[in-house]
Protein backbone atom coordinates (compact mmCIF):
# COMPACT_ATOMS: atom_id res chain seq x y z
CA UNK A 1 0.00 0.00 0.00
CA UNK A 2 1.44 3.30 -0.63
CA UNK A 3 1.85 5.57 2.28
CA UNK A 4 2.88 8.92 0.27
CA UNK A 5 1.65 8.83 -3.29
CA UNK A 6 3.63 11.67 -4.85
CA UNK A 7 0.99 11.41 -7.83
CA UNK A 8 -2.07 11.82 -5.80
CA UNK A 9 -0.95 14.97 -3.83
CA UNK A 10 -0.20 16.15 -7.66
CA UNK A 11 -3.64 15.28 -8.50
CA UNK A 12 -5.49 16.99 -5.72
CA UNK A 13 -3.30 19.94 -6.62
CA UNK A 14 -4.39 19.81 -9.64
CA UNK A 15 -7.93 19.49 -9.13
CA UNK A 16 -7.62 22.18 -6.79
CA UNK A 17 -5.43 24.96 -7.78
CA UNK A 18 -5.96 24.50 -11.96
CA UNK A 19 -9.50 24.09 -11.85
CA UNK A 20 -11.54 25.72 -14.92
CA UNK A 21 -12.93 28.98 -13.35
CA UNK A 22 -15.23 31.74 -14.60
CA UNK A 23 -11.89 33.85 -15.68
CA UNK A 24 -10.41 30.92 -17.34
CA UNK A 25 -11.12 29.20 -20.52
CA UNK A 26 -9.23 25.76 -19.75
CA UNK A 27 -8.12 24.42 -16.74
CA UNK A 28 -7.56 20.44 -15.37
CA UNK A 29 -11.61 18.60 -15.38
CA UNK A 30 -9.91 15.45 -14.81
CA UNK A 31 -6.66 13.19 -13.96
CA UNK A 32 -6.35 9.45 -15.22
CA UNK A 33 -3.55 7.71 -12.74
CA UNK A 34 -1.83 5.02 -14.90
CA UNK A 35 0.04 2.57 -12.22
CA UNK A 36 2.29 0.60 -13.99
CA UNK A 37 4.11 -1.37 -10.83
CA UNK A 38 4.58 -4.84 -10.24
CA UNK A 39 1.93 -4.40 -7.24
CA UNK A 40 -1.40 -3.58 -7.61
CA UNK A 41 -1.72 0.52 -7.26
CA UNK A 42 -4.36 -0.32 -4.12
CA UNK A 43 -3.22 2.97 -2.59
CA UNK A 44 -4.34 5.56 -5.18
CA UNK A 45 -7.15 3.30 -5.78
CA UNK A 46 -8.95 3.60 -2.29
CA UNK A 47 -7.24 7.56 -2.27
CA UNK A 48 -9.33 8.27 -4.66
CA UNK A 49 -12.65 5.65 -5.07
CA UNK A 50 -14.87 8.57 -4.32
CA UNK A 51 -13.28 11.23 -6.60
CA UNK A 52 -15.64 11.25 -10.11
CA UNK A 53 -12.76 13.31 -11.42
CA UNK A 54 -9.91 10.88 -11.12
CA UNK A 55 -9.50 7.79 -13.00
CA UNK A 56 -7.51 4.94 -11.59
CA UNK A 57 -5.83 2.68 -13.75
CA UNK A 58 -3.62 -0.04 -12.69
CA UNK A 59 -1.61 -2.96 -14.76
CA UNK A 60 0.43 -5.21 -11.92
CA UNK A 61 0.90 -9.24 -11.53
CA UNK A 62 -1.78 -11.44 -10.85
CA UNK A 63 0.70 -13.05 -8.20
CA UNK A 64 2.45 -10.23 -6.39
CA UNK A 65 0.54 -8.86 -4.06
CA UNK A 66 1.56 -8.10 -0.61
CA UNK A 67 -1.45 -6.27 0.92
CA UNK A 68 -5.39 -6.57 -0.02
CA UNK A 69 -7.01 -5.54 -3.56
CA UNK A 70 -8.35 -2.53 -3.94
CA UNK A 71 -10.58 -2.19 -6.89
CA UNK A 72 -9.54 0.74 -9.67
CA UNK A 73 -11.59 2.31 -11.83
CA UNK A 74 -9.54 -0.27 -14.29
CA UNK A 75 -7.39 -3.30 -13.48
CA UNK A 76 -5.44 -5.30 -15.64
CA UNK A 77 -3.59 -8.30 -14.07
CA UNK A 78 -1.08 -9.80 -15.80
CA UNK A 79 0.26 -13.40 -15.91
CA UNK A 80 3.11 -14.13 -13.53
CA UNK A 81 6.48 -14.49 -15.89
CA UNK A 82 4.72 -12.97 -18.97
CA UNK A 83 7.36 -11.42 -21.36
CA UNK A 84 7.90 -8.21 -23.05
CA UNK A 85 5.27 -8.72 -25.84
CA UNK A 86 2.55 -10.25 -23.68
CA UNK A 87 2.88 -7.14 -21.57
CA UNK A 88 3.27 -4.40 -24.62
Amino acid sequence: FCVFSDIAVAANVALRDYAPSSGKKRGVERVLIVDLDVHQGNGNAVLFSSERRVTTFSMHCEGNFFSEIQISDVDVALPIGCSDSEYL
